[in-house]
């Protein structure tokens, strides 16, 4: 009976954690939707980042598309901002082999300057993507790769657009 009772009170706990997140993100305007593995995969295929290079991903939710970047050497950083998935992130990174190449924190992006990287990734919500592309223009390199998905930028350089994801460049054509 005790096992029974905490199985449920575990359980319990697990759906009101993420009715609390799926709540955090109604509120902000953000919603958490988990990539399906396909679309991971071909995220991961389109930055075609190499071993030692460094990946931004703003609004990394549960930080699935950084730890499976991590397994292929590659440093990660997740920018989140509901802190209930910023958290949920970090305890998942403890079970992962490469946990030392991720970092997670929670950040508002606007109010922190982008840091040196080979390239980020963006959940497409166009309403700020002018304010955020005048961002990215000042503050990263004009080597880095942008991936927006779900949504285009206007007026950056479009490398390549496949099912809903968006590659971009910074240098100008």
């Amino acid at each position: 009976m005790n096992v029974f009772l905490f199985l449920l009170s575990f359980f319990l706990l697990f759906f009101i954690l993420f009715a609390m997140l799926g709540l955090f993100s109604l509120f902000l305007g953000a919603p958490f939707i988990r990539a399906p593995k396909k679309r991971r995969e071909k995220i991961i295929s389109l930055l075609n980042l190499k071993s030692g290079q460094r990946v931004m991903d703003l609004g990394s939710g549960d930080g699935i598309i950084l730890r499976e970047l991590s397994r292929q050497k590659i440093t990660c950083l997740g920018w989140e901002w509901n802190p209930l998935l910023c958290w949920w992130s970090k305890f998942l990174n403890l079970f992962e082999k490469n946990r030392t190449l991720i970092t997670i924190e929670r950040k508002n992006f606007w109010k922190y300057p982008f840091p040196n990287v080979d390239a980020i990734i963006i959940y497409g919500v166009p309403t700020f993507f002018e304010d955020l592309k005048i961002k990215m223009e000042k503050e990263l390199s004009k080597e880095t790769k942008i991936l927006s998905i779900g949504a285009g930028f206007s007026g950056l350089n479009l490398i390549k657009e496949e099912e809903g994801l968006f590659l971009y460049s910074l240098k100008q054509i």
